[in-house]
């Protein structure tokens, strides 16, 4: 492991060749939850020209997944907060640095919605089931839940859709047949949404 889940970054690693993989542990199960002896998912593969761990140094804030080599080829470089700071105090004006602080913490909100996709994905399969986690949690998995059927492949809208209303407190209806209420009090059914025993 070169980060570790639970620990605040002390670099920024790029990734020079081959390839890393992104691992987290299921997010929100409750205290005496078990995941049926699967504990961790694969979130991403990092690959060539890609940086992580970046957030999470620049804010001393523990991690929320692990970064793990993947191939005997991988070959990764280490930034330390002293060397970014004097790179970006020499070459990055102001306004492009605030930028990429953005698009660091947007990158950051993606992959988090990627755990909450997967996890979603998990228990449309029957593999993981809504009581597992905690009541935040299985609030958000369920509201994802509600939008229909979920696809296996790339980064899943809805988790970030709901994510951003339920932060906002705003709420978002659906254009298709059968309303969906984000983020609100109500929850209405909508069509691919499981009813007796599922996630209603």
């Amino acid at each position: 492991e070169l980060l570790r889940r639970g620990e605040a970054s002390a670099c920024v690693y790029v990734i020079v060749s081959g390839c890393c993989v992104l691992r987290s542990s299921y997010m929100g199960l409750s205290p005496d939850a078990t995941a049926n002896g699967v504990i961790s998912m694969d979130l991403l593969k990092a690959k060539a020209g890609e940086t992580v761990g970046e957030l999470s140094m620049i804010a001393s804030r523990p991690l929320w997944y692990s970064l793990v080599v993947a191939s005997p080829s991988a070959r990764v470089v280490a930034i330390d907060l002293q060397a970014l700071r004097d790179f970006t105090s020499r070459h990055m004006p102001p306004e492009v640095l605030e930028k990429m602080l953005h698009r660091v913490a947007e990158k950051d909100l993606r992959l988090y919605a990627t755990a909450i996709h997967t996890q979603a994905l998990l228990i449309q399969q029957g593999k993981l089931v809504l009581d597992m986690f905690t009541p935040t949690m299985k609030t958000l998995l369920k509201q994802v839940l509600m939008l229909g059927p979920i696809g296996a492949s790339g980064v899943q809208g809805s988790a970030l859709e709901v994510m951003e209303a339920m932060a906002k407190g705003n709420q978002a209806t659906s254009k298709q047949p059968g309303k969906r209420t984000i983020g609100g009090s109500a929850e209405q059914p909508v069509k691919g949404a499981k009813k007796a025993g599922g996630y209603e």
